[in-house]
């Protein structure tokens, strides 16, 4: 689930469309990986707030009715969290904060899209709970703040897949399979891993074989 706790708003989230990631680079062979967490939203539900009256119910129903239509998916990326392998994330609690910068921006390293536009994912509480095969439950929470510097606090609880390792190559004529195996292959075993593929000129992609 994905609560926005203040508005009493609670979506469900799209298993399929959620993941966690590993992130290296072969410019960096020695660096650990890094690693990212997304979610998608599906249907929606409007929470009772304590003392609320008729006429706010009926303001934040109409609301309601937008942003759910809307959905909303959040991310964030670039956490650097020091193990030896994917496995080691359970247990793992990291608290990440960031400057403010444009959330439209690709190397934004955190992002909420909800009522229409992006916010910051900032005041970052992330705990990963026990591993089952590839999957883990994850509470985050998180500050979501705007351009206008309106803020609204985030709660997700969810069972999220680890899908793949994302290693990049700076120059797209030094991209090598093999390379990017061998460097994901310091931080999974080999007979957990599946085909690898090649993904915008620039990226090798390694999926996990069991992807839940």
């Amino acid at each position: 689930m994905l609560t926005i706790l203040g508005m009493g708003f609670e979506f469900e989230l799209v298993a399929d469309h959620s993941e966690i990631y590993g992130f290296l680079s072969q410019d960096e062979p020695e660096r650990l990986p890094t690693w990212s967490i997304g979610v998608r939203c599906g249907p929606a539900r409007l929470l009772p707030l304590e003392g609320e009256s008729a006429e706010d119910l009926s303001f934040r129903r109409e609301e309601f009715e937008f942003v759910s239509g809307e959905g909303c998916h959040a991310s964030i990326s670039g956490l650097d969290i020091p193990v030896k392998s994917w496995h080691d994330l359970a247990g793992q609690c990291i608290s990440v904060e960031f400057e403010a910068s444009s959330p439209i921006m690709p190397s934004d390293p955190g992002e909420f899209y909800y009522e229409a536009h992006h916010w910051h994912t900032n005041r970052n509480q992330i705990e990963f709970g026990t591993r089952s095969n590839n999957v883990f439950p994850v509470r985050w929470k998180f500050m979501a703040e705007d351009d206008e510097e309106n803020m609204t606090e985030v709660q997700v609880e969810a069972i999220i897949p680890f899908r793949y390792f994302k290693v990049w190559f700076k120059n797209s004529s030094d991209l090598s399979i093999p390379a990017a195996v061998r460097a994901v292959s310091r931080y999974a075993e080999e007979d957990e891993l599946g085909e690898p593929y090649e993904h915008h000129g620039h990226y090798v992609v390694i999926p996990l074989r069991s992807d839940g």
